[in-house]
């Protein structure tokens, strides 16, 4: 009687098993490999430049439908006389000319704040009669809040706007960073 179960036992499992599917192997699919550099933007986040003034040799950037010139985000805000003025830690600039006509030109800024609570301003200077283009980057902080001391990495993408006519030279922090325009 003992040996009837387990040749039933065997059957049974035999008999289950030729029932269950059966599934082959699939190839797992390879996630893409992760590069540095930066997917490029839709085409309507594209910057679009165009010139504020005809007449003008200096181009303003606009926005797509727009009909002012885009605001920089870092620029000087009104609430900043209230803040106290910091410093940045500067460790690479670039400037970029853009594939456009005129080209438009933007300045790359990396580097580190003071502190997460420091706000990074940019303020890009008119180009001076030495032909020179001073643009100062800086921070602010509100002192009144306690705020962990670690640095705080940033990059920016600064825009110049078009400079055609001459060439000119940018400074960022009175260090030059290259030349601009023709």
């Amino acid at each position: 009687m003992r040996r009837l179960t387990i040749n039933f036992l065997v059957l049974a499992a035999l008999v289950l098993s030729a029932c269950a599917q059966v599934q082959t192997a699939q190839p797992v699919p390879e996630e893409p490999q992760s590069t540095d550099a930066p997917l490029p933007l839709p085409a309507e986040t594209q910057p679009v430049f165009e010139p504020a003034n005809p007449d003008s040799s200096v181009v303003s950037p606009v926005k797509p439908g727009a009909e002012t010139p885009a605001a920089n985000p870092w620029d000087p805000q009104p609430g900043d006389k209230s803040l106290e003025r910091g410093g940045v830690f500067i460790n690479g600039m670039s400037l970029v000319a853009m594939e456009s006509f005129p080209p438009q030109y933007l300045l790359g800024i990396e580097g580190d704040l003071p502190t997460p609570c420091n706000q990074l301003r940019v303020r890009v200077g008119k180009p001076d009669d030495k032909g020179q283009i001073a643009v100062e980057a800086y921070s602010v902080i509100d002192n009144s809040m306690a705020c962990i001391q670690v640095l705080s990495p940033f990059t920016v993408s600064i825009p110049l706007g078009s400079y055609t006519g001459a060439t000119y030279t940018v400074l960022l922090n009175g260090e030059k960073v290259g030349e601009i325009g023709e």
